[in-house]
């Protein structure tokens, strides 16, 4: 029984994980990269809360021990990133 409680909650676990990751994901990709530059504070507002939350989820992420998978995420979602447009 204790087995099958530990399988369980690595199922669990996997599934979470999962999501935290589809959820990012989502957001790089919605994501306004230039925000910064809009000269309607609606658009900035909402940049900025966007910002704001992928920044949450990252830190989620490293919590649980993803922060490697969640930079590749963003780093592959980020128009700025230098790495990515070499």
């Amino acid at each position: 029984m204790k087995l099958i409680n530990i399988f369980k909650n690595t199922i669990m676990k996997k599934n979470n994980n999962i999501t935290l990751l589809t959820k990012l994901e989502g957001l790089l990709k919605s994501h306004d990269w230039t925000y910064q530059y809009s000269d309607d504070n609606r658009w900035y507002e909402a940049g900025r809360a966007s910002a704001s939350r992928i920044q949450e989820l990252m830190e989620e992420c490293a919590n649980q021990d993803l922060g490697t998978m969640a930079r590749t995420l963003y780093d592959k979602h980020n128009p700025f990133n230098q790495e990515q447009n070499v």
